[in-house]
């Protein structure tokens, strides 16, 4: 699929412009008029990537890669990782951004093993270990683009659980979008990962760590025919105060 408009519910097109709620007045995007131009090969090397951030065009239009994050998905079913490249800034590193809705470059990779020091191309036939987008805002919708061919060198998450790497990728769209550099990415909970009330954004509860999924407690079992010892500090039958 060459485009998605991500503004009008259930509506996917392999042609940019077409939305159902075009015939109503609904969405409106402007269209991307001319043949799609076909991306060039990745490199095999990131030797003929340029050391700076992730620059290049999308849709026509500068873009430099300003901040990152990534997300680390554990629920059963929904195992991935996302990385967002955003043409903007932020306060904090994963906090709200500069400006609202920026173009962004996102990778993808199902499962949620942690990322190691790797080389991997995908491309537009044949996919590849890492899904390779960018979206963009277009008259208050969103379009976005997966089909590239891309170069992506991963190095294994450090001590400060940024996840740094090297991106080349070309799309198959209209205008022959095409970004490379650096990025660094921040560890950012995902949505249900954060905290309701009583911790701030940014303090990281010891157990929502990347590429570890919840377990249970270390604690070995009781042996047979031993009693658990009661806890001095329980209170049974009352629930801890929120």
């Amino acid at each position: 699929m060459a485009w998605a408009l991500l503004g009008c519910p259930h509506v996917r097109s392999l042609v940019p412009v077409t939305c159902l709620f075009l015939l109503l007045g609904g969405c409106e995007p402007q269209p991307r008029t001319g043949p799609f131009k076909e991306p060039p090969p990745a490199p095999t090397s990131e030797d003929s990537i340029h050391v700076g951030p992730l620059s290049g065009k999308i849709d026509g239009k500068e873009f430099i890669g300003k901040s990152a994050r990534y997300y680390v998905d554990h629920r059963p079913g929904y195992e991935k990782i996302d990385v967002k490249i955003y043409g903007v800034g932020s306060k904090t590193p994963c906090g709200d951004l500069d400006e609202p809705k920026p173009p962004s470059v996102w990778l993808r990779r199902v499962g949620a093993e942690k990322v190691t020091a790797e080389k991997t191309t995908t491309t537009v036939a044949e996919g590849g270990k890492w899904q390779v987008h960018y979206q963009i805002q277009d008259s208050g919708y969103w379009i976005g683009n997966g089909d590239a061919n891309a170069l992506v060198v991963t190095e294994e998450v450090g001590p400060d659980l940024k996840l740094s790497g090297v991106l080349s990728a070309c799309f198959r769209d209209t205008t022959g979008s095409c970004v490379a550099g650096e990025f660094a990415a921040s560890f950012c909970r995902v949505s249900f990962d954060e905290p309701v009330r009583g911790t701030e954004a940014m303090e990281r509860p010891k157990q929502v760590m990347p590429f570890a999924a919840p377990s249970a407690s270390a604690a070995p079992a009781p042996s047979a025919g031993a009693a658990a010892a009661p806890s001095a500090s329980a209170a049974p039958g009352k629930e801890p105060r929120p």
